[in-house]
């Protein structure tokens, strides 16, 4: 009876913890090249709200590639160059998609990168919480960004990527 009173209070304690999950939205990215013009790829990137519920991110105003990479040194997105630039909160509605078109650049010369394929990254950041009351102790905010990848993209003239 003592043990199994004992091993009731441990599992009940152990079990008692919970980690709390992130809230990471259920977003899907696709890319597709669209047009090619010399050393340039135009991708249509799609980027999709899988979920019930409104997805809302913070991107730049005029320069929005920067919410995006790519994972291949090769290759290089085309940055608008802005004089006013602020922050946006872009809401995608449940089950619907944004898609936008990204201008890349092949990089002359060295590379790390041996696979002419590529993936490209969508930086989620979800907009920050409005704060009521100023807390006592103001500690360093966290990043909560989370990178979601796209499919694999060849630039293989013959693939049908």
């Amino acid at each position: 009876m003592k043990y199994a009173l004992i091993f009731c209070f441990i599992t009940i304690f152990c079990t008692s913890f919970q980690s709390k999950q992130a809230d990471i939205p259920k977003l899907s990215l696709n890319a597709n090249i669209s047009g090619r013009d010399g050393n340039n790829i135009s991708l249509k990137v799609i980027l999709t709200n899988n979920t019930s519920d409104t997805v809302r991110y913070v991107t730049w105003d005029c320069s929005w590639q920067e919410s995006y990479s790519i994972d291949n040194d090769k290759w290089k997105i085309y940055v608008d160059l802005c004089y006013k630039n602020g922050h946006k909160t872009i809401s995608i509605p449940p089950y619907q998609s944004e898609s936008k078109t990204l201008e890349l650049n092949k990089v002359i010369g060295f590379s790390k990168s041996k696979s002419p394929n590529f993936k490209i990254g969508f930086h989620f950041v979800p907009p920050p919480a409005p704060i009521n009351n100023i807390p006592i102790k103001l500690e360093k905010l966290k990043s909560n960004d989370l990178t979601i990848w796209s499919n694999t993209i060849s630039t293989n003239y013959f693939s049908k990527n």
